[in-house]
């Protein structure tokens, strides 16, 4: 099945490369690199799983499960999170006039351990949604 081998926990957190790089962009103000390299790597690894689904299962629908399960675990559920969280938090620092350093790792960190708590169960959430939705 080729859903195994995207759902491997250390291979997974490529998928995460959107979500991280919403991270790295406080730290990393000036120089964009670091943060498009993560975004590369999360959409490559969305596409790598919808082709090796089409390619390995020869089955439509196996294929359009994989297209919306990536489109919801790797992209909108996470992103929109720590996107948000961070957002939040980096205009609170701002806010409350914190020291630079702060209101550049903060936000950075929060985001980045929201991704790794959150992991199992946004997947599970866009696993519940496939169901839902019939894929």
């Amino acid at each position: 099945m080729a859903d195994a081998v995207f759902l491997a926990k250390p291979f997974r957190w490529v998928g995460y490369g959107i979500p991280f790089g919403e991270c790295i962009m406080y730290v990393q103000w000036n120089s964009s690199r670091l943060w498009e390299l993560s975004f590369t790597a999360g959409y490559g690894f969305m596409l790598g799983h919808v082709i090796c689904a089409g390619v390995m299962d020869k089955d439509p629908m196996k294929v359009l499960r994989a297209l919306c399960w990536e489109g919801m675990a790797s992209y909108m559920f996470p992103t929109l999170i720590v996107f948000h969280a961070t957002h939040l938090t980096w205009r609170v620092l701002w806010e409350i006039k914190a020291p630079p350093p702060a209101r550049k790792w903060v936000p950075c960190v929060l985001g980045l351990v929201l991704a790794v708590v959150l992991q199992e169960p946004l997947d599970n959430l866009a696993n519940s949604c496939c169901d839902y939705l019939g894929l």
